[in-house]
């Protein structure tokens, strides 16, 4: 695995700090590194859900979010990507806590020099990348060992573009409600397994030639192989399922329910006018009272 560039997410709030950080990163002569810069946490869970990063720099003293609990919910949004930890304070058991919590790296911005920066970011997708093993970094899911995003558009256009099989398709865009709520009073590791055991259920509703992906963080998109009315079925069975199903988490017993939007792709339909589609009906599930599924 030879890696000739790195498109990096970089998180930080001051902007002097991000200067000297993007500076050192864009002088490297080893390996090309392009970045995007984004201020706060939501910022950027919602980056990553639109788009492809090798790494990404995570300062812990951001506007909306400190700590650690900025780095679980970096890691619950996408668990395949190296995350290098920076921070103000040269500190040995938070070093520690960040590794132990899904971190490849933890540098302190005073130590900041040369080809440091450039050579964590780089060791940290290696040691990623031999983690979860090659095949999985590229097409699965880690927590859930659903296909990922990645996975998501080529399979919309291989299924968009067999005109010969005439064999309709509809797209599903699926939220678990209230899922905030579920980390803040639980845990992080007890939402990681929320979604383990809700996309076991997903998996069965996608048997072939379905197909289902997680699209980031509690959110799915299905790809069904079936004109609207089946697949809205389909889906209503698969909601219907999840709020009857008892959760174990450790000692707690927790019941959740999901919210869907779902269209029917059209002739010359792109993979972004579908998604926007089912976003659209599944904003109007989540107004009209979440646990339901909106057709657009």
């Amino acid at each position: 695995m030879n890696i000739t560039s790195l498109h990096v997410l970089l998180i930080e709030d001051d902007a002097e700090d991000s200067l000297l950080i993007e500076r050192l990163l864009h002088r490297y002569p080893l390996v090309t590194i392009t970045t995007q810069r984004v201020s706060s946490l939501q910022e950027a869970i919602q980056t990553i859900q639109q788009g492809d990063f090798d790494a990404a720099l995570l300062d812990l003293g951001l506007p909306d979010s400190q700590g650690m609990d900025s780095l679980r919910q970096l890691h619950a949004c996408d668990a395949r990507l190296p995350i290098v930890v920076l921070s103000g304070v040269d500190d040995h058991a938070i070093a520690l806590e960040a590794v132990a919590s899904g971190a490849q790296d933890f540098i302190s911005k005073h130590a900041l020099s040369g080809g440091m920066l450039p050579r964590a970011l780089f060791f940290a997708q290696k040691r990623q990348a031999k983690l979860l093993g090659l095949e999985a970094a590229a097409d699965v899911d880690p927590l859930t060992g659903l296909k990922n995003r990645r996975n998501l558009q080529k399979a919309f256009l291989d299924l968009h573009t067999q005109d010969s099989s005439h064999v309709p398709l509809s797209a599903a865009l699926l939220d678990v409600d209230h899922f905030k709520a579920v980390n803040d009073r639980y845990g992080h590791l007890a939402g990681d397994e929320v979604l383990r055991q809700l996309s076991q259920s997903m998996r069965n509703t996608a048997e072939s030639p379905h197909q289902v992906f997680r699209y980031g963080g509690e959110e799915f998109v299905f790809l069904l192989q079936d004109p609207l009315a089946a697949a809205e079925q389909r889906i209503g069975e698969l909601l219907q399922t999840i709020e009857d199903r008892s959760i174990h988490v450790r000692e707690q017993i927790l019941h959740v329910t999901v919210s869907a939007g779902i269209t029917q792709v059209r002739d010359g339909d792109s993979f972004d006018a579908a998604l926007l589609r089912a976003d659209q009906a599944l904003y109007r599930a989540k107004a009209d009272g979440r646990n339901r599924l909106v057709s657009n």
